[in-house]
C-alpha cells in the first residue's frame, strides 16, 4: 500500500489554445480533483471566453501568454 500523503490544493492549469483539442483538455482537467483550470489562452479571446463559460467559468481568458 502506498504511503498516505497530506492533502494538497489543486494544481492551477493554463490551457493554451481553445480550438480543436482545447475544450477536451479543459473538460478533462476540470474533471480531476487535483487540477483547476485558471487560464485559457487563445489569439481569439471570444473563443476562449466561450470555452470558459461552458467548461471553466472561473478561468480567465487571455490573448497572449
Amino acid at each position: 500500500m502506498a504511503p498516505r500523503t497530506p492533502s494538497l490544493p489543486p494544481l492551477g492549469v493554463a490551457v493554451v489554445g481553445t480550438g480543436y483539442w482545447g475544450p477536451a483538455l479543459v473538460r478533462n482537467f476540470g474533471a480531476s480533483p487535483r487540477a483547476a483550470v485558471r487560464h485559457l489562452v487563445d489569439r481569439d479571446t471570444t473563443r476562449a471566453r466561450g470555452v470558459g463559460e461552458r467548461l471553466a467559468p472561473e478561468a480567465a481568458a487571455h490573448d497572449d501568454l
